[in-house]
């Protein structure tokens, strides 16, 4: 847990409960770049559109270590050995 979420887990009357309202949970930047993609695949389901999953990200970009933030990450050296990157990412060039 997050020690902002353990900070404001306890309410004014002393209840220990912590209730998520709005708010995704994510903990670490890989976490909450995980949550974006799957906020934007539920996104098009909502629109009648499940098939849009592609994702385009730069080379060169580094976006985290969970399997989804560095099937994003436009590093190779991080793909090496996992299979990575997901068949749905596609990298593009940086611009310069």
């Amino acid at each position: 847990m997050c020690s902002r979420a353990s900070r404001s887990s306890s309410s004014a009357n002393g209840s220990s409960r912590w209730r998520r309202r709005g708010s995704s949970g994510c903990c670490t930047p890989s976490e909450a770049n995980d949550a974006q993609v799957k906020l934007a695949w539920r996104y098009h389901l909502v629109r009648g559109k499940p098939s849009k999953k592609k994702i385009i990200s730069r080379k060169g970009g580094y976006h985290g270590a969970t399997v989804m933030a560095g099937s994003l990450t436009g590093l190779e050296v991080t793909h090496r050995g996992f299979h990575m990157p997901l068949d749905f990412v596609l990298h593009a060039e940086a611009a310069e």
